[in-house]
């Protein structure tokens, strides 16, 4: 219940923050900066998906990767990639332990876990939340209950500035 709690605290801190403002790296900043009360990470970033799909818009919100803000990455060149396709939150405990992730973005950046969670809206794929460390088996699938709720409000955030932007340029 303290956990739920805590969760419910989260998620209306972010909700406040995202009132304040249209810009989507700041809300992304606060929405970090709160997660990094809760859960250890090293480097927290949210990858957008581009309008075609092939491709990650990366807004970096937290860590070292700060020079990675706004910068677009193909996505077969991301970890988020796998927990996009598969729909689902995905724990890589270990990047060094698959060879697959060798030639990865996260990998080739020194990290060596991730947790990656599609944020989608009204059953859209938009992109996806991602927490990584330098450190192996970091995250857990205990991670999951916390974040999921997180990436489903950044949706709903993203669908409120998406539209907010639609309006005034129409205006």
């Amino acid at each position: 219940l303290e956990n739920r709690n805590k969760q419910v605290e989260l998620i209306n801190r972010i909700i406040s923050a995202a009132i304040q403002t249209m810009d989507i790296n700041e809300i992304f900043t606060k929405t970090s900066k709160e997660l990094a009360e809760i859960i250890q990470f090293d480097e927290m970033n949210i990858g957008l998906l581009t309008a075609d799909g092939r491709s990650m818009k990366i807004h970096t919100s937290y860590g070292e990767a700060i020079p990675y803000r706004d910068t677009v990455v193909p996505i077969d060149k991301t970890v988020a990639q796998f927990a996009i396709r598969a729909e689902s939150p995905m724990v890589f405990p270990d990047l060094a332990a698959d060879q697959k992730y060798a030639s990865l973005l996260s990998f080739e950046r020194g990290m060596r876990s991730q947790l990656s969670i599609p944020i989608t809206l009204k059953g859209k794929t938009l992109g996806a939340l991602n927490v990584l460390s330098r450190e192996p088996y970091v995250f857990t699938d205990d991670h999951i209950p916390i974040l999921q709720p997180v990436a489903q409000q950044i949706g709903v955030i993203i669908d409120r500035v998406q539209l907010f932007k639609q309006v005034s340029e129409d205006a």
